[in-house]
């Protein structure tokens, strides 16, 4: 008898884990379009009331204005959700790491949310000025439109823990509000974010956020993000810890 009890508790015990990971793996609610990768894309003007709400509360908080209903924004396979932002003040640093809500029912990324920022393993590179960054074409005055990436990078987070990973880009000198896209990425993951809007701001910082989660086992994992206008293109590659 002692053991059908101990098999039962047991057996309750597995499916009261297994409920557990289904709801954090849920999805954000959304407009979503699905597509044949797995993805899914909410288009421009189509996120719903409540998110917007909570995104824009986000931004905020962030030092940014909400954008993400201002594009059309694709979510990859296991993401979560996703935050897009405008940075009011460029000149100030950005964030590339990763936020960890405390309590593991937060798969949709809200201000109200406790949080605590990942430990760094590696000191954040140092924003280059615009006088740094080579967009004064040589021998001329003439101003050269410039894209710099920022990707996730530099951090560790625990094993199956549910984390937020940021990551941006920043378009210098564009005119003419071109249609401009960032893709960020933790392919074994699953975690994507990637944005078209126009580009209308100069400089024009965009901020992105996802909520995913971390695998089940240690690893150094990959992160990569691309930003382009046309084919104007900026790429960087960065990695974190999954302890």
């Amino acid at each position: 008898m002692r053991s059908r009890i101990q098999y039962a508790l047991k057996i309750t015990a597995l499916g009261a884990a297994a409920s557990m990971t289904s709801a954090l793996a849920q999805n954000a609610p959304d407009n979503a379009i699905p597509n044949a990768d797995g993805s899914r894309t909410i288009l421009r003007s189509q996120q719903l009331p409540e998110a917007n709400e909570r995104h824009a509360r986000w931004c905020r908080l962030h030092g940014g204005v909400d954008i993400t209903n201002d594009g059309d924004v694709t979510l990859g396979q296991k993401t979560l959700d996703a935050v897009v932002c405008r940075r009011l003040d460029p000149s100030a640093r950005g964030f590339s790491g990763a936020y960890i809500p405390k309590s593991l029912d937060k798969n949709v990324i809200s201000p109200d949310a406790e949080m605590e920022k990942a430990p760094f393993i590696i000191p954040q590179s140092p924003r280059m000025s615009p006088e740094q960054d080579g967009r004064l074409a040589p021998h001329s005055s003439a101003v050269v439109p410039t894209i710099s990436v920022y990707p996730n990078n530099g951090y560790t987070t625990k094993r199956d823990t549910l984390f937020y990973p940021a990551s941006y880009a920043i378009f210098y000198d564009f005119t003419g509000s071109p249609k401009g896209r960032v893709v960020s990425k933790i392919p074994s993951l699953g975690c994507q974010w990637s944005w078209e809007g126009l580009i209308q701001w100069n400089p024009h910082q965009v901020d992105g956020f996802t909520a995913c989660m971390a695998p089940s086992f240690q690893a150094v994992v990959g992160t990569n993000i691309e930003a382009c206008v046309g084919l104007w293109c900026a790429r960087g590659e960065g990695s974190f810890v999954v302890e």
